[in-house]
């Protein structure tokens, strides 16, 4: 989109003028590690993974990105996820360090208010093991990048909750969203409108 050829553009010049704050974490974001053990991983005081079925509605509300929130309010909600949001959440909740274990406990707590253990673990638990490398080829998945979250197939309105609610919602969905959630100032939101509307 063309926003994110402009922000490609002027990228450099924050990540020089910026050199000594966020010019380091700029240069080397493309290269950063986000699997399991990863440095960015959510760790409390002494060192132990804090990304937990306890502790990740508290998580979602402070620290997600907005495509991670919304699928995480999706999965409150409606105590399902569609296929791809599963699969964008669950990546994400991996590559932030969530075990395996507790990636489990958390959806299983959630998907069976509205279904029996039993047709979670016959239709759902495989594929959370997978995610992880525990089942099928036994392959190490990435989290989703934003430019294969905003490419990739848009959410059905209504029913699914995954892709990138800058891209994908409409312009009144995503305006309620920002004021919603308080997110910047007004001339912020309308900004942000702004960059949306320019594609």
């Amino acid at each position: 989109s063309k926003s994110l050829a402009l922000a490609a553009g002027v990228f450099g010049q924050v990540a020089n003028d910026e050199s000594s704050r966020i010019g380091p974490l700029l240069k080397s974001m493309n290269s950063q590690y986000t699997g399991p053990g990863a440095p960015n991983a959510v760790m409390n005081a002494s060192g132990e993974n804090a990304l937990t079925a306890a502790t990740v509605d508290a998580l979602a509300a402070q620290s997600m990105p907005l495509c991670m929130q919304q699928l995480h309010v999706g999965l409150k909600r409606d105590h399902k996820l569609k296929h791809q949001g599963r699969l964008q959440y669950g990546l994400f909740l991996k590559g932030a360090g969530m075990p395996m274990e507790e990636h489990m406990l958390f959806f299983q707590r959630e998907f069976t208010k509205i279904m029996t253990s039993e047709q979670f673990n016959k239709n759902y638990a495989y594929n959370i093991r997978h995610t992880h490398g525990k089942e099928g080829k036994r392959a190490t998945y990435t989290p989703y990048n934003c430019m294969k979250i905003i490419f990739g197939n848009p959410p059905q309105t209504g029913v699914e909750h995954h892709g990138c609610p800058y891209k994908h919602y409409d312009d009144q969905n995503l305006s309620a969203l920002l004021t919603k959630l308080k997110i910047g100032g007004l001339s912020d939101r309308d900004a942000i409108m702004a960059h949306k509307k320019e594609g």
